[in-house]
C-alpha cells in the first residue's frame, strides 16, 4: 500500500500498517502528514523503494513515466515477512500485477488481498492469468466503487479472500 488516504483510513481500524512507496517527493509529504495522526491512531510502518534505472525492467510500471525503471525493491518489500503474515493487503501503486502476485503468496487463511482499479485494461490478462493459478485458494468478488478525486463515477475493485484451510 502506498502512503496516501487509505493509510490514514486504516489507521483508526488496524493494529499495523505496513505502507511501502516508491516516489521520494510524496513520501516526503506524506510521512508528515500519517506521522501527525492523533492519539488513538495507529502508527504506519512507512518504507520507501526507489526506483532503479532499467533498461526493460522485469518490474515495471504500466505509467510512462516510469518505463525505463525497474520497481523490483518495490514489489518485493513484501518478502521481508513471512507467508500468511498479512490480513489485508492493499495494492494501489505502480506495478500492480507484480504486487497483486506477491500479496496472494503473503496473505493468512481467510485474508484478503484488495486490487484498486482492477478495471484498468492494461491489467486484464495478467489478472486473469493470476486468477486462473490461484482459484484453487481463493475467492474472487469485483465490485464497483466511487473514485475520489477522479472525474468517473467508479472503478472497479477486485479482492481475493484467501480460503480457509
Amino acid at each position: 500500500m502506498g502512503h496516501g488516504g487509505a493509510t490514514v483510513f486504516w489507521s483508526t481500524r488496524v493494529r499495523e500498517i505496513i505502507s511501502v512507496e516508491h516516489d521520494t517527493e510524496w513520501f516526503g509529504l506524506a510521512s508528515k502528514a500519517i506521522t501527525a495522526l492523533g492519539e488513538g491512531q495507529t502508527q504506519p510502518t512507512l518504507k520507501l523503494c526507489v526506483p532503479d534505472p532499467a533498461e526493460a525492467p522485469a518490474y515495471a510500471s504500466g505509467r510512462q513515466e516510469y518505463s525505463a525503471q525497474s520497481l523490483e525493491t518495490y514489489v518485493k518489500a513484501i518478502d521481508d515477512f513471512p507467508t500468511a503474515y498479512f490480513d489485508l493487503v492493499v495494492v494501489d501503486g505502480r506495478a500492480r500485477m507484480a504486487c497483486l502476485r506477491k500479496s496472494v503468496e503473503r496473505v493468512a487463511p481467510g485474508g484478503v488481498v484488495l486490487l484498486d482499479n482492477s478495471d484498468y485494461a492494461r491489467y486484464q490478462a495478467e489478472l486473469e492469468r493470476i486468477w486462473a493459478e490461484y482459484q484453487q485458494t481463493f475467492e474472487r468478488q469485483d465490485f464497483l466503487s466511487p473514485t475520489p478525486f477522479a472525474a468517473n463515477i467508479g472503478s472497479q475493485i477486485t479482492i481475493f479472500t484467501r480460503k480457509a484451510m
